[in-house]
């Protein structure tokens, strides 16, 4: 294998213990996405207004306009239509189910918890290049926070539907970048490997699943098996959707904390990319809910400084620069504030006699989608301006 060079010590490391995932992850490392890297290929000598166009046509299935647009990009919506075998979207329910009673929780830990950890990968590298520090923080944060709520609702993952629309302008997304990226000479392959590789995009999907399930489980979340693996199910074909190939796509919880283990342990040491996007994230989540005042924002990150390390552990946050914080006792005592605070909502409703606002339903008021827009823009360039929405 051409392994690149600042995996290799990584990778020997994790070999010893799982040969076969440290395998495939480090062969995956030089891998893109061919189908979506020759359709963006395919648009880049076209009209911003005509790149729009056509992808729009793609995602609204308006078969009549995408045949005026190039083959690749033809051949890219024709592939993400097939449904796989596997899939089987009348089995999700209690995945649903399970999601929309805890999502208060598992909306949190999937950006304090899995978001954080996601960046112990050098994928932190390709969005620390954009320079969109601030904006991905927010708008981001915004964006990913709309998709785990689309492909969590029933029927959002069907084809033409929002949750599988939104998974599409991901990956055209990323495809984007990662074509200004192999352009741009602060990336060197032989060392780094594909950046946004097909082994990142898989390692991201195992802990935004598997791992955030674990994280939301040290917050009092109990699922049922059928709730747990219908969940995992969702993940699987969001990643199928995402570019991810069979190889890397995990086949259960157990196999995506497998990948999450070997995959991580293959990553470099940290950069100032890692710590600098996980502390973006962090220091933007204030702002994301209302909270623009240096002090309120302040005493708001400290909080969730607190949460992120007690959930990811003192060494991962110690590797981040996290402030060193005392966790201990902090889980448990969130799981039994939130179990009170059920309480006491059920209880509130019941006396009023007006039905309390789902959590489902906050999630969307902070996100606000309607103010996002469902936009086809992609990235003009690398170091794109922030006043730039895409």
């Amino acid at each position: 294998m051409a392994i690149p060079t600042v995996y290799r010590d990584g990778y020997h490391r994790m070999a010893v213990t799982d040969p076969d995932w440290a395998r495939r992850y480090v062969e995956h490392l030089t891998v893109g996405d061919p189908l979506a890297d020759a359709a963006i290929d395919s648009l880049a000598p076209l009209s911003e207004t005509l790149r729009q166009d056509f992808i729009r046509a793609g995602m609204e299935r308006n078969e009549q306009a995408l045949s005026l647009a190039p083959q690749a990009l033809t051949d890219f919506f024709g592939a993400v239509a097939a449904v796989p075998s596997w899939f089987d979207s009348g089995r999700l329910a209690p995945g649903y189910r399970g999601f929309h009673a805890n999502s208060a929780v598992l909306s949190l830990v999937f950006i304090v918890g899995s978001g954080i950890e996601g960046f112990g990968s050098l994928i932190a590298k390709a969005f620390f290049a954009t320079g969109r520090m601030v904006d991905f923080g927010v708008r981001r944060a915004r964006q990913n926070t709309w998709h785990l709520a689309e492909i969590m609702t029933p029927g959002g993952l069907g084809v033409g539907a929002d949750g599988w629309r939104l998974t599409l302008r991901i990956r055209l997304v990323h495809a984007q970048v990662r074509r200004q990226l192999r352009e741009w000479d602060g990336w060197d392959e032989a060392a780094e490997g594909m950046p946004i590789s097909m082994a990142h995009l898989g390692l991201a999907s195992a802990i935004f699943s598997a791992r955030c399930l674990e994280f939301g489980h040290k917050l009092g979340v109990r699922l049922k098996r059928e709730e747990h693996d219908a969940i995992m199910t969702i993940w699987r074909y969001t990643a199928f959707l995402l570019g991810v190939p069979d190889a890397l796509l995990f086949r259960d919880s157990g196999d995506a904390l497998e990948l999450c283990r070997v995959g991580l342990g293959c990553e470099p040491e940290f950069g100032i990319e890692q710590i600098a996007m996980a502390n973006a994230l962090i220091n933007s989540i204030p702002m994301l809910g209302g909270f623009t005042e240096p002090g309120p924002r302040r005493k708001y990150a400290t909080k969730l400084y607190r949460v992120s390390r007690a959930l990811i552990g003192d060494d991962l946050a110690d590797r981040f620069r996290f402030p060193r914080q005392n966790t201990m006792g902090l889980l448990p005592a969130l799981a039994l504030w939130r179990r009170l605070n059920r309480s006491l909502a059920s209880l509130k409703s019941w006396y009023s006699g007006e039905p309390a606002m789902s959590h489902y339903m906050q999630l969307l008021d902070l996100v606000r989608p309607e103010e996002i827009g469902m936009s086809y823009r992609l990235p003009p360039q690398l170091h794109s301006d922030e006043r730039i929405e895409w």
